[in-house]
């Protein structure tokens, strides 16, 4: 392959004055579209949070609540994490009404370390009372096991502005181990 030619990124396409960065291949002619949570990154609009848990018990285990706040921001969000030692069950639920008691309100890490921007979507852990909602998801995971293994990064979930999204994992058994990472970028509409 000649010097400069290959794999390059270059900006090739725009949105309105925005411009979307995508690979050319000199080497096959193509373009292929760099993945659009790497972008958000780069715009400082990309949030984590994950947590490691040493003593998950059953009935109560891990919970969330994420409240997308009614800003011009969409919220897209994927899930992982791990449980081990126990089986487990994993849902995620969309309500108009939970009660948050005695939890606590976290602040995520915005993934661009030089960024000062802040997350538009508040969330808790602790202790949640939940009413009726929507299921979105609900999954078994085997001890061990990641839930991307059959939860993965190809179920992100656009979530609405201004509803409470419950998001849990529950060992089937007391004193599991386990960690969450709950990753989101907030689009602007």
């Amino acid at each position: 392959m000649p010097a400069g030619e290959g794999r390059r990124a270059r900006p090739s396409k725009t949105r309105g004055d925005e411009v979307l960065n995508q690979i050319w291949d000199s080497e096959v002619y193509s373009i292929g579209a760099i993945d659009e949570q790497h972008v958000m990154i780069h715009k400082g609009l990309s949030y984590t949070y994950s947590n490691y848990y040493s003593d998950i018990d059953e009935p109560s285990g891990v919970k969330f609540v994420l409240f997308p706040t009614g800003s011009t921001y969409r919220t897209h969000l994927t899930i992982d994490g791990i449980l081990s030692g126990q089986a487990g069950r994993f849902s995620i639920y969309e309500t108009g009404a939970v009660t948050v008691t005695g939890s606590d309100e976290v602040t995520p890490i915005n993934r661009k370390r030089t960024s000062s921007n802040v997350a538009g979507t508040l969330l808790y852990e602790g202790s949640v009372v939940f009413r009726s909602g929507t299921s979105l998801l609900n999954d078994y995971i085997a001890a061990g096991n990641k839930l991307s293994d059959s939860v993965g990064r190809d179920d992100e979930f656009y979530l609405a502005p201004n509803k409470y999204y419950l998001v849990s994992v529950i060992p089937l058994a007391d004193n599991a181990t386990g960690a969450i990472h709950l990753n989101w970028y907030e689009e602007q509409e």
